[in-house]
């Protein structure tokens, strides 16, 4: 996988834990020294690409800030100073915003995912749900494991999503295959003339022609 791909799996990754885990366990998992500075590169990432998704809940600054902390001082590494530090600038930035600001940075993310996932959500809880669910997806497409891919929903707005931003990442044979796979599964569970039915079709189709043309 590129560095390019690498990074967007942090990201998501990242994106996943500030969701769906609890302050607490944040704490432990972040406890080991490398996952910890992978934490730090993820959140740099996130800030420089992705930083529409912090406004969306205030603990996510709050978890952010918190697991920053854990080798702020005990860790004889100027970078790795540097890197702390300027994560909390950022955050104290962001959490000085106007709420006019934040409320329209949050409208035009929410608008750029209901584009590119075709959909329109109806809570900030389902939209998180989504966005937490990119990272299952992007891994079960390394792995292929499917066994936690049980929301079938998410799972096709995830693959919108993956295929809008990283349409190269289809390019792979075996992941594209991967993904057609799993879509099979979603259609062979849909009405035959449902409109899942087609979107799974519509999915496929357009995997298809992200795989390289032979020569």
């Amino acid at each position: 996988m590129s560095e390019e791909l690498m990074d967007f799996n942090n990201m998501l990754m990242l994106k996943n834990h500030l969701c769906s885990i609890s302050e607490s366990d944040l704490l432990k998992i972040y406890q080991d020294v490398g996952a910890y500075v992978s934490f730090l590169d993820a959140v740099a990432l996130l800030g420089k690409n992705d930083s529409g998704f912090l406004l969306f809940s205030d603990s996510f600054i709050s978890k952010i800030l918190t697991v920053a902390q854990i080798h702020r001082f005990d860790l004889n590494d100027s970078d790795i100073k540097d890197a702390v530090n300027s994560i909390i600038d950022y955050l104290n930035q962001i959490k000085s915003y106007s709420q006019e600001l934040k409320n329209s940075i949050k409208n035009g993310y929410l608008a750029y995912h209901e584009d590119l996932r075709e959909c329109t959500f109806h809570s900030t809880e389902a939209f998180l749900q989504s966005l937490s669910y990119d990272a299952y997806v992007f891994r079960y497409l390394i792995e292929g494991r499917q066994d936690e891919l049980t929301d079938e929903t998410n799972l096709i707005l995830s693959i919108h999503y993956l295929m809008a931003t990283v349409p190269e990442f289809f390019q792979d044979p075996e992941i594209n295959q991967r993904a057609r796979d799993v879509l099979d599964r979603v259609g062979n569970n849909s009405p035959t003339f449902g409109a899942r039915k087609k979107h799974v079709k519509k999915e496929k189709e357009g995997l298809l022609k992200l795989l390289p043309k032979e020569e």
